[in-house]
C-alpha cells in the first residue's frame, strides 16, 4: 500500500532519516529539509498529512546474525571502511552530500 502513495518517497525518507539512496536515487539534505518542512506544514494547514511510518530507534530488535555483521569478511571490511567516515550521529549537510558522492564514485564496481 506504502508504495502507492504519492508521498511514498517522502514517508520513507522521514522514517529512515540516514538513507543514502532510494529507489536508485540520491537523498540529500535539501530533500531530508524538504521532507521535515513537508510534515511540518501540513500539520499547519487544515489537512495534515500523517505520518504512515514512525522512525526507525537505535532501540529496536535487532537479530543476532545482524549484529554479528561486521564479522564477515568481505561485507565486514566495507562496512566497517563505512561506518568510519560517515557517522550515523553526523549532521546531514550538503557537504556530506558530496563527500558521499565522492566516496561512492571510489568505491562503486564497474
Amino acid at each position: 500500500e506504502l508504495e502507492k502513495d504519492p508521498y511514498y518517497r517522502r514517508h520513507v525518507i522521514d522514517c529512515l532519516p540516514h538513507v543514502w539512496m532510494l529507489d536508485g536515487l540520491l537523498v540529500t539534505a535539501l530533500e531530508r529539509k524538504q521532507v521535515a518542512r513537508f510534515f511540518q506544514n501540513s500539520e499547519v494547514v487544515g489537512r495534515p498529512v500523517r505520518r504512515k511510518l514512525r522512525p526507525l530507534t537505535a532501540s529496536l530488535f535487532v537479530p543476532t546474525h545482524l549484529k554479528t555483521l561486521s564479522t564477515t569478511p568481505i561485507n565486514g571490511k566495507l562496512r566497517v571502511n563505512l561506518m568510519s567516515r560517515f557517522s550515523t550521529s553526523e549532521k546531514q549537510t550538503t557537504e556530506t552530500d558530496k563527500r558521499r558522492l565522492a566516496y561512492l564514485t571510489e568505491n562503486i564496481e564497474a
